[in-house]
């Protein structure tokens, strides 16, 4: 049982902490505390900015302080990869749980402050606050003299991801089931951390033609490309990570579940244009970086899931989790369409 720190450590010694253990950013003007704002010098090109605000309701596990660290922190620079962007300063509004020690603090400060040494970037400080329940929101400034964006995606371009499918879902797992047959498979999923994808990122953006992570899901991302660009797609060949596969046999349930969820793993979801295909696929080799090719965009009016013996039209999958009571109705009425709408 951890042992309660409300009552003893106050908001100083608690932004101590963070303060002590992420390195700060070279590029502040001003030290700590001298102005409400903190003063940065950019570099030339286009300065990017992102926030995101995670809690219980995002199905991170909290038995681990420095994989949340890290989890939270990579999730919050997805977003500036996804648009091509080199990462540059680093901040965030925590609100510490009542529940967790110091200990648990000063592991989970370095989780992030991990990620951010694997950006070689520094923090430039944030809000820090104790409540009941846990809370944190990530911000991120980045920049890119060509920022990618969503729209620009056409017909016949390729469909790319890096990494794999379902890391997002081991988490919520976790989070969600109760149960001794997920224990026994605990050692295999101990280290799930979310990628930081820096390198793939640079050379997506020579190439791409839209850009997107998948947060959300890789069924969320792609119908986000799909919409903003008006066009359809076809998507097969699927990569899901090993130890999904392996939990979605112990709970009895298809691997394209993986695909439908909407608990995402952050990597990388982009288009390329047939003429930049060759080239493309040549500087991923070049440069030793792994792509997978799931499919291509097609005319508006197509969504298809095929899985080698299996095809679902995904146009007719309206089911999300926000519409939903709970977590089982959600997960039943996707169960049933897989099961339903398999041609």
């Amino acid at each position: 049982m951890l042992e309660t720190m409300k009552n003893c450590l106050g908001e100083k010694e608690l932004i101590h902490l963070f303060l002590t253990e992420l390195p700060a950013s070279a590029y502040m003007q001003n030290h700590f505390f001298e102005s409400d704002a903190e003063v940065l010098n950019g570099p030339s090109g286009k300065l990017l900015f992102t926030t995101d605000e995670f809690s219980d309701e995002d199905h991170f596990r909290t038995d681990d302080p420095f994989r949340l660290g890290y989890n939270l922190a990579a999730a919050t620079i997805s977003d500036i990869l996804a648009v091509g962007g080199m990462p540059y300063a680093y901040s965030h509004a925590v609100k510490v749980a009542s529940s967790w020690n110091k200990e648990y603090v000063i592991q989970l400060a370095r989780g992030i402050a991990a990620v951010l040494d694997i950006c070689g970037i520094g923090s430039i400080g944030g809000d820090i606050g104790i409540a009941s329940q846990w809370g944190y929101t990530g911000i991120c400034l980045g920049f890119s003299e060509t920022p990618l964006s969503r729209k620009g995606a056409n017909e016949n371009d390729h469909i790319y991801m890096t990494g794999a499918i379902g890391a997002g879902n081991i988490e919520a797992a976790f989070s969600l089931y109760d149960s001794n047959k997920l224990i026994r498979l605990g050692n295999r999923f101990l280290k799930n951390y979310f990628p930081v994808r820096l390198n793939e990122s640079k050379l997506i953006a020579q190439w791409a033609s839209s850009c997107i992570d998948t947060s959300d899901g890789v069924f969320n991302a792609l119908n986000t490309l799909a919409e903003i660009n008006g066009i359809g797609y076809n998507v097969e060949n699927l990569p899901y990570l090993l130890e999904s596969k392996l939990l979605c046999r112990l709970l009895k349930v298809p691997k394209e579940a993986l695909f439908l969820g909407e608990c995402g793993e952050y990597e990388l979801l982009f288009s390329v244009p047939p003429e930049n295909n060759k080239a493309f696929l040549k500087a991923a080799v070049k440069e030793n970086l792994k792509f997978t090719s799931i499919g291509e965009f097609l005319k508006v009016d197509t969504r298809i899931l095929n899985n080698g013996n299996k095809e679902w039209n995904l146009g007719r999958f309206s089911i999300s989790a926000r519409d939903c009571t709970s977590h089982r109705e959600y997960l039943d009425k996707l169960l049933n369409f897989l099961r339903d709408e398999a041609h």
